[in-house]
C-alpha cells in the first residue's frame, strides 16, 4: 500500500511538473502576444493622433481662408470689387479716432 501511495505521489508530482511547464509556456506565449498587441495598438493610436492633428490643421486653414473671403465680401462691392461704404466708414471711423487722439484735424472727401 505504501508503495502504491508513493507511486501515486510520484505520478502526481510529475503531472504537476508537466502542468507547470505547460502553464509557463502559455504565459510566455500570452506575454509575447500581449506585447505585440500593445505595440500594435500603440502604433495605431499614434497614427490616429497624427491624422487628427493634420485634419485639425486643415480645418483651421480652411476657416482662415473663409474668414478672409467673407471679410473681403463684406468690405467690397461684388460687381466692381471696390470698397463698399461700410468698409470706408469703418476706415474713416478708425482714421477719425486716430487723428482725434493725436490732436490733428482731417477731412474726408466722398
Amino acid at each position: 500500500m505504501i508503495d502504491g501511495d508513493f507511486a501515486e505521489l510520484l505520478a502526481l508530482r510529475d503531472r504537476i511538473g508537466e502542468l507547470d511547464r505547460r502553464l509557463t509556456a502559455r504565459r510566455a506565449a500570452f506575454t509575447a502576444n500581449s506585447d505585440e498587441l500593445a505595440a500594435f495598438v500603440r502604433d495605431e493610436l499614434e497614427k490616429a493622433q497624427h491624422a487628427v492633428k493634420n485634419y485639425q490643421a486643415q480645418l483651421e486653414q480652411r476657416v482662415e481662408e473663409r474668414t478672409l473671403q467673407r471679410r473681403h465680401l463684406a468690405e467690397h462691392d461684388p460687381l466692381t470689387n471696390l470698397p463698399t461704404d461700410a468698409s470706408s466708414s469703418v476706415t474713416s471711423t478708425s482714421s477719425r479716432r486716430s487723428t482725434t487722439a493725436s490732436g490733428t484735424s482731417s477731412a474726408i472727401v466722398s
